[in-house]
């Protein structure tokens, strides 16, 4: 057993393109891409334990992994990790948009997700429906934010290929 600090990393990853959680001989898993990614900013080599694991084309969310090392910046593993292992997601919250139930999940995830206060303006009073409506809240427009987002995949993948592309040269 190592001694020194262990590191908790709370990950989430569309597994669409691995084969699953662990690594696996001559097949890209989630665990190698990850590894990689923290070796190439810590410069040493690792292993992480994980508790649970995917399997081919899982996604994960909060996914619960560790190593024996000292902690590193995660905004930084994401300028290495591939695109498709970089935040995609939206939530849906009656809660105010300067208080995501999620912290630094980045602005496409902030532009795709829906608040109370998606106009970042109080509401007025009114009859519960009435105010759901006005929050976008009510069954159609979660609805319909979902069919954006799910619908939007492609262009946000590629909006986050840029994004990494420029952080590498």
């Amino acid at each position: 057993m190592d001694s020194g600090p262990v590191t908790k990393l709370t990950i989430a990853y569309d597994g669409t393109a691995f084969a699953g959680w662990a690594r696996q001989p001559a097949k890209r898993s989630v665990q190698e891409e990850l590894e990689r990614a923290i070796e190439r900013i810590l410069g040493v080599e690792l292993r992480l334990s994980v508790a649970g694991r995917t399997d081919r084309g899982v996604h994960a969310w909060r996914q619960v992994a560790s190593y024996h090392h000292e902690a590193l910046d995660p905004r930084g593993l994401n300028a290495v990790l591939p695109p498709e292992a970089l935040v995609d997601a939206m939530f849906v919250s009656s809660a105010t948009r300067r208080v995501p139930p999620v912290k630094d999940l980045g602005p496409l995830t902030d532009e795709y997700s829906i608040t109370s206060d998606w106009d970042n303006q109080w509401l007025t009073s009114g009859l519960e429906k009435e105010v759901i409506e006005e929050a976008h809240l009510d069954p159609q427009t979660i609805f319909e934010g979902v069919k954006r987002f799910a619908n939007d995949r492609a262009k946000r993948l590629e909006r986050q290929s840029a994004v990494l592309a420029r952080a590498q040269k």
